[in-house]
């Protein structure tokens, strides 16, 4: 076995179709994994390509872009797929709004249902806080309004915190630069949330 082959970042599930056999005893297979820099890079450019392509057929530019996902566009960081999901969302005026704050658009990104979820999340609180409250509270429900609102809007900020944390987000920040600190680089490598 040649030994260039030993360090090569390509597995076996993209090798040809020869049964998992050594180059030249099969056809075509995927590369030898060091062309454009590894699987990395490939991934990259791949990437950038197809979101080009996305915005060639949609007639756009990247300036037309938000800053952030310009440079993630450029960078390879995002496919055509989260594009097409942009020019989707800008449809919308409750989405293009929303598209404007950092947070909500990787999260809008990654998932068109966020918000659909994050309402649910808190119509859901509402009415089963104020539900509890007025149980608990019965004939002084009116007279405690200010208790039964503060909980209600404490119940409303969890409700909201505990959909937002754990959503899947698109990550738009970039690199840390060169000179930046150990702190700012450790942070930087950190998952954006805790299901990634």
């Amino acid at each position: 076995m040649p030994t260039h082959l030993l360090n090569s970042p390509v597995s076996t599930a993209f090798s040809a179709g020869n049964g998992g056999g050594f180059p030249g005893s099969g056809g075509g297979g995927g590369g030898d994994g060091d062309s454009g820099g590894g699987g990395e890079e490939g991934e990259r450019d791949r990437n950038r390509e197809e979101a080009m392509l996305v915005l060639a057929e949609a007639g756009r530019s990247l300036e037309s872009f938000p800053a952030d996902l310009a440079v993630a566009v450029k960078a390879g960081r995002v496919p055509g797929s989260i594009v097409r999901r942009f020019f989707d969302l800008e449809e919308s005026v409750v989405f293009r709004w929303l598209l404007k704050f950092g947070g909500f658009k990787e999260r809008l990104l990654a998932d068109d249902l966020f918000l659909t979820k994050l309402v649910m999340e808190c119509v859901v609180v509402i009415f089963t806080k104020a539900a509890a409250e007025l149980e608990r509270r019965k004939e002084n429900f009116s007279k405690e309004m200010d208790f039964v609102v503060a909980n209600v809007v404490t119940g409303i900020v969890t409700g909201f915190v505990l959909v937002w944390f754990p959503a899947p987000t698109v990550s738009l920040k970039p690199p840390p630069a060169v000179s930046a600190g150990a702190i700012a680089k450790f942070f930087y490598g950190c998952p954006e949330n805790a299901f990634q």
